[in-house]
C-alpha cells in the first residue's frame, strides 16, 4: 500500500439529549462545523426551517482535515488534547450523551488497507469515554 495514497480526516461527534452545543463548543474552545441543540427547531444546513425539533444535541469538531498515512497515528497524536477536556467527556457520558472520534480513511480502490489500534491507545480512549468508528472510502483515481 502506497501511503501517499492513504489519506485520514478525523472529527470529535457529541451527542447529548439536553445540553446545548454552545456550552460544548465553550468548553472545548473549538468551533463545530456542525451544531444544533435539544430542542431547538430543526433546519437545513443552509438555514430552511423544518418539521419539528431536534430531538438531541448534536455537534462535530474538525480536529484533523486531512493527513497522509496512517490514522492510528493522529488518534495518538489527539490523546493529549482529548484528555485536557476528560471532566467534559465524563459529563457527557454520565448524563447520557456520547463522544466518538470520528475517522474517515480514504483510500485508492485499487488499493487494499487495514490497521490496527493499540491496547493503549483504546484504553486511553475507553479511559475518555470516547467510542471510536472509522468508515472507508474507496476513490478512483484516473492515472
Amino acid at each position: 500500500m502506497a501511503l501517499d495514497r492513504v489519506y485520514y480526516t478525523i472529527s470529535l461527534r457529541v451527542w447529548h439529549p439536553s445540553m446545548k452545543f454552545q456550552s460544548i463548543a465553550k468548553s472545548i474552545s473549538l468551533a463545530p462545523v456542525i451544531g444544533y441543540s435539544a430542542g431547538e427547531i430543526r433546519t437545513t444546513p443552509k438555514g430552511q426551517v423544518l418539521p419539528g425539533v431536534n430531538p438531541a444535541t448534536f455537534c462535530v469538531f474538525e480536529l484533523i482535515e486531512r493527513d497522509v498515512g496512517f490514522f492510528t497515528d493522529g488518534v495518538e497524536q489527539l490523546l493529549p488534547l482529548l484528555a485536557r477536556h476528560r471532566e467534559l467527556l465524563s459529563s457527557i457520558a454520565a448524563t447520557g450523551g456520547s463522544s466518538e472520534l470520528y475517522v474517515g480513511v480514504f483510500v485508492d480502490k485499487s488499493e487494499t488497507t487495514g490497521f490496527s489500534v493499540q491496547a493503549d491507545t483504546m484504553a486511553a480512549l475507553a479511559e475518555l469515554s470516547i467510542q471510536l468508528s472509522v468508515e472507508i472510502y474507496l476513490e478512483r483515481t484516473d492515472d
